[in-house]
């Protein structure tokens, strides 16, 4: 009786953790189909490159990166493209949550 009840209880841990998991695919889903159609266009300018370590057995990246302002509020955006600073990129931003952005293209001068 004890092994059908701890499976009862696993089944619904799965399930409950894959409703969770589908719930996260599809918020971010609609933020950013939100972001295409409704978002904010701004230009941001390179103005530092990061590095970022992924992880053991893995090299490094260096991104590029910018800060652009909603409300006086500072938020930063990335390329993974290396560009030199001072280049700018276009970013849609989500105007009900301002972090929530996407890259659209890198602005030749």
């Amino acid at each position: 009786m004890s092994v059908i009840k701890r499976l009862s209880c696993s089944g619904v841990l799965v399930v409950t953790i894959i409703g969770i998991l589908l719930c996260l695919a599809i918020r971010d889903c609609i933020l950013t189909v939100y972001t295409n159609k409704y978002g904010i266009t701004q230009t941001v300018m390179v103005t530092f490159q990061e590095t970022v370590y992924l992880g053991k057995g893995r090299g490094p990246i260096i991104r590029t990166c910018g800060y652009y302002y909603v409300d006086n509020k500072r938020y930063k955006a990335f390329t993974d493209k290396r560009v030199p600073i001072g280049t700018r990129f276009e970013i849609k931003y989500c105007p009900k949550m301002p972090k929530w952005y996407n890259r659209l293209e890198i602005i030749q001068e």
